[in-house]
């Protein structure tokens, strides 16, 4: 495997999709697809996975990795950490994918402040929050969202 940098990406995605061809939101479900076989070899169907999503193409690969989970049979519990109105882009696309396919994520951003808490039942948690293109420090609701998952992560 390489490992490439988040520029690198940038345009090996940007190829991928402009020289090639292939279509964002298939390169997305190709991507979540592999991702979640990877994820399968590793837990077992009796593990409660966690799964927070962002709104870029990072969360588009999480509802795609969701969906792929929940098709096998694994139980899944699915975060919608912004506001939906703020997913665009291939994101949506597959946001919409995962609705139709008659699964539900819970809104992050519907609950009140005092109730903005992960659910510490998890044994897996998948990170589709952000991606390559985040800089600088983490707003909220991401840094709360990192916070409270980073105690859970440290004590399993």
């Amino acid at each position: 495997m390489q490992v490439v940098t988040g520029e690198e990406m940038g345009r090996i995605d940007r190829f991928t999709i402009e020289e090639i061809g292939l279509k964002e939101e298939v390169l997305m479900e190709s991507a979540g697809r592999a991702a979640a076989n990877k994820i399968m070899e590793s837990i077992s169907p009796s593990d409660n996975v966690g799964i927070l999503i962002g709104t870029g193409n990072n969360g588009g690969d999480g509802f795609v990795i969701a969906r792929s989970l929940l098709d096998a049979g694994f139980k899944v519990d699915v975060w919608l950490i912004p506001p939906e109105s703020k997913v665009k882009g291939a994101a949506l696309y597959h946001l919409n994918v995962f609705k139709s396919s008659g699964y539900t994520f819970s809104d992050y951003s519907s609950f009140k402040s005092e109730e903005k808490e992960v659910p510490g039942q998890w044994d897996v948690i998948v990170d589709a929050l952000l991606g390559t293109g985040v800089q600088g420090i983490l707003k909220e609701p991401y840094h709360a969202m990192v916070q409270s998952i980073n105690p859970v992560r440290l004590y399993r």
